[in-house]
């Protein structure tokens, strides 16, 4: 029997993005109203959900998580693919995801764009993510 997991994404790049790891086992792609619609014939596989949620207030991205997880049957793998340079309401994306119990692993990494993680900071080209220009033009504080 095929494991279930359910990736959920912050947009449909991050949704596709994070799906195509998973191409040789049909991932399906949906956004949460289509998923509201579809659950009942989705059984088990990969299914990865666009939240749209990486410009949301922390609140209404929670509350997408939230309604994902909800969703579909319990005993999936949840994956939350998550930005590498951290942009989103990922702290309450994560609390949300959370909720339920079990383990809950972060690594937003993407080695061949030069976005690591040594000693628990974010590096983007070996200059940690606060400093960087990829920070700066966010706008936002890290």
């Amino acid at each position: 029997m095929d494991a279930s997991v359910l990736l959920l994404a912050d947009d449909l790049t991050g949704a596709a993005e994070a799906a195509a790891a998973f191409v040789l086992r049909t991932p399906r792609i949906f956004d949460l109203q289509t998923l509201s619609a579809m659950r009942a014939s989705l059984g088990e596989g990969v299914v990865a959900v666009d939240t749209d949620s990486r410009y949301a207030g922390p609140e209404v991205a929670a509350d997408r998580c939230r309604t994902a997880l909800a969703l579909l049957p319990p005993g999936r793998v949840v994956v939350k693919k998550v930005d590498s340079t951290l942009r989103g309401p990922l702290a309450a994306e994560l609390a949300a995801l959370r909720e339920p119990g079990g383990l809950l692993v972060v690594a937003p990494a993407l080695p061949s764009l030069g976005r690591t993680v040594a000693g628990g900071a974010v590096l983007v080209d070996g200059v940690p993510l606060e400093r960087s220009a990829a920070w700066a033009a966010e706008g936002r504080p890290a």
